[in-house]
Formats: C-alpha cells, structure tokens, sequence
C-alpha cells in the first residue's frame, strides 16, 4: 500500500460505528486451525482484512477475499479503479464500496440478493458518514 492510499483504518473506523448502531454484526475472517481454542483464533484472525492491489486489466473482477491470507484483492487494472484513480475522493469512495460488498458477502452468506444489497447500502452510508467526519 502506498502513502498516497487510504488505509483499512478508515474502513475500521467506519466498522466501529455501524457496531456501535447495532447494524454490524462482529466481524470474523478467522480460519480453523486444530489446536487451538475459539478465543485464541478469534485474537489472531478476528477483525477487518487488509487490501492489496493486483493488476488484471481486461478481467471483469473488481475485487476478491482471499481468505487464506485474509486480504481482499483490488484488480487495479479493472477500468472502473482506473476511471476512480484521476479523484483522491472518488478513489476512496470506490475502495469503500470494493470493502463493504466484501464485508458483506462474508458477513451476510446465504441472505438473498436483495437482502444483501440493502446491507450494502446501509454499510456504505455510515461508511461515508463516517469518511466525511474522520
């Protein structure tokens, strides 16, 4: 990530509020390792991934979970990140909403579709909020 980028802090930020509102569930990318107890694997893995960049320009993915390394992959390559690179506020506005429709996929699986898309819409409205006011 460079200093030029907005950071998962941000979103943590946002995250945190929407708790704090009731509307988020806690959010866990915890994997299941033998051995080792819930709490212990909660501390290590629980909270918000991190993001990355991977070039795939002409592939329609926008963005990813990987949760082996629980990260989500940003195509950089994609044309809308592109279009969202000539705006520092569009940029942000655009990863945003890449982390939020992650956060729900994972934290959401099974809801139907537009179940999923009013969670997406009420994440991103406290996340905005919570940008203009951080």
């Amino acid at each position: 990530m460079g200093a030029d980028r907005p950071g998962p802090c941000q979103i943590e930020d946002y995250c945190d509020a929407a708790r704090s509102h009731g509307r988020c569930r806690s959010i866990d990318y915890g994997h299941r390792q033998p051995g080792r107890s819930d709490h212990t694997r909660r501390r290590q893995y629980a909270g918000l991934p991190g993001y990355t960049f991977e070039r795939a320009a002409g592939e329609l993915w926008r963005c990813r979970f990987d949760a082996e390394r629980n990260i989500i992959v940003v195509n950089s390559g994609h044309r809308d990140f592109v279009f969202a690179t000539r705006n520092r506020a569009l940029q942000l506005r655009y990863l945003v909403r890449l982390y939020v429709k992650e956060l729900v996929l994972k934290n959401f699986a099974g809801l139907p579709a537009e179940q999923l898309l009013e969670r997406m819409i009420e994440l991103s409205l406290y996340a905005e909020e919570k940008l203009k006011s951080g």
